[in-house]
């Protein structure tokens, strides 16, 4: 059904029928599968977002970059107290700096 659709291909279209025949499918399974192919487009950008699933994408990057950003400074944390124990006690200091922001 998603390939008839987005190749607007008539050969494919004829498939999609045989295939919901054969699979018997009802009116509320076929209107299931057009509003799965027609989210996918949407979270594809090949059509405006609703609302609610735009708020739920920003929420998904806003979670992903804080746990990105953790995750570099828990690095530049364990470098930083590694040259405090092996060189200058002077990069302890920035530890600790990056140990209270994260």
């Amino acid at each position: 059904m998603l390939r008839a659709i987005l190749t607007n291909n008539v050969h494919f279209f004829k498939e999609a029928d045989r295939i919901m025949k054969e699979e018997q499918f009802d009116g509320d399974t076929l209107i299931k599968c057009q509003q799965n192919v027609e989210r996918w487009l949407r979270l594809h950008g090949l059509g405006k977002l609703l609302p609610h699933e735009s708020a739920a994408i920003l929420k998904i990057q806003a979670v992903v970059r804080s746990w990105q950003v953790r995750i570099r400074l828990r690095k530049k944390y364990i470098m930083l107290m590694n040259l405090a124990r092996l060189d200058n006690i002077d990069y302890l200091e920035q530890a600790q700096r990056l140990h209270w922001v994260s």
